[in-house]
C-alpha cells in the first residue's frame, strides 16, 4: 500500500478496467463529435455496398507533391506510373491536358468503377483502394455519380484536421507519464500559489514592496519592471494593495499578454527549477 492507493489497485480491479477502457474505448471529435477511427478497406467496400447496384463511382486521392517537387514534376512521374487521369476542382482531366493553377483542389484519379457486389468487383476496389492509400499518405476517396456525394477514409488516426492518440491502456495509467495528470503527475495534489504568502501586507503598495516575492537586489528587477509597465496602464504603483480594483489585482496577477506579473514570475521560476534544485 502506498498514498495513491484505491480500492481498484488494492483489488487488481483496476488492471482489467485499463485494459478494458483501451480495447473498447471510442475517442470523438470535439469539434464536430464525430468517431475517430483507423479505415479500413473493409470500411470502403461498405461504403460502396451502401450504393444501390451501377451506381457509378471513382476512387480518388489527394495528389501529394513529394521530395519537393513541382506539380508539372509529380504530375509527369504519376503518368509514367500509369496514371492517365485527375480530379481538378471536381472535373476529371487528362493529365498532360491540365494547366497547374494556384488554389486548384487536385486529386489523383485511380479507377472509375460501378457499385456491384460481384467478388470481382470488390476484388478490384480492394486493390484501388491500397493504392490510394499508398499514393495518398494514408487518405483515399470515393465520389459517387450523379450525387457528387464524397466519402473520404484515412489510415490515420484523426478527424476534422486533428491528429488523436489511439488509446493504450497506459493512457489509464496515473503511474505512467502517458496517463498520469500533466499537472499532479499522478500524485492527486499540486502545489498552488497562495495569496496571503505572496502579498503578506495588504497595506503596503507594489512600490513599496507588496509583493514579498519582488525584493531584494535581483527579484527587485521585476518590480522595477513592473512599474515602468505600469504607467502605460494607469496602474496605481502608490496604493496599497487592499485598495486595488479586482481588474487591478488581475493585472497584477495574470498581466496582459507577455507583460510582467507574478504569474510570468513563477512561471519562470518554475521553468528554472532545474537550477535551483
Amino acid at each position: 500500500r502506498n498514498p495513491r492507493s484505491t480500492v481498484g489497485t488494492s483489488t487488481e480491479i483496476y488492471e482489467y478496467l485499463r485494459l478494458l477502457f483501451a480495447r473498447v474505448g471510442k475517442t470523438y471529435s470535439p469539434i464536430s463529435g464525430q468517431l475517430v477511427k483507423k479505415h479500413t478497406t473493409e470500411d470502403i467496400v461498405n461504403c460502396m455496398l451502401s450504393y444501390s447496384k451501377g451506381t457509378r463511382y471513382t476512387v480518388l486521392t489527394p495528389l501529394h507533391l513529394r521530395d519537393g517537387r513541382s506539380m508539372e514534376e509529380q504530375l509527369d512521374i504519376d503518368l509514367k506510373q500509369g496514371f492517365t487521369r485527375i480530379e481538378v476542382n471536381g472535373e476529371i482531366v487528362r493529365i498532360e491536358d491540365y494547366v497547374p493553377k494556384q488554389g486548384d483542389t487536385v486529386n489523383l484519379l485511380i479507377d472509375r468503377m460501378a457499385c456491384d457486389d460481384s467478388k470481382d468487383s470488390i476484388s478490384r476496389l480492394i486493390d484501388s483502394a491500397e493504392t490510394a492509400f499508398f499514393e495518398g499518405d494514408g487518405t483515399c476517396m470515393l465520389r459517387f455519380y450523379p450525387s457528387q456525394i464524397i466519402h473520404t477514409f484515412s489510415k490515420k488516426f484523426e478527424a476534422d484536421g486533428m491528429t488523436f492518440e489511439e488509446p493504450t491502456d497506459q493512457m489509464f495509467s496515473f503511474n505512467s507519464p502517458l496517463g498520469a495528470c500533466p499537472q499532479c503527475e499522478g500524485f492527486g495534489k499540486v502545489i498552488g500559489i497562495d495569496e496571503s504568502l505572496v502579498v503578506p501586507n495588504r497595506a503596503l503598495s507594489v512600490y513599496d514592496g507588496a509583493v514579498v516575492c519582488w525584493r531584494g537586489e535581483k527579484m527587485g528587477e521585476w518590480r522595477d519592471a513592473f512599474i515602468r509597465e505600469a504607467a502605460k496602464v494607469n496602474f496605481p504603483i502608490f496604493a496599497p494593495y487592499y485598495e486595488l480594483t479586482q481588474a487591478q489585482k488581475d493585472y497584477l496577477w495574470h498581466g496582459d499578454r507577455d507583460k510582467v506579473c507574478i504569474d510570468s514570475f513563477f512561471k519562470m521560476l518554475e521553468e528554472n527549477q532545474y537550477k535551483i534544485q
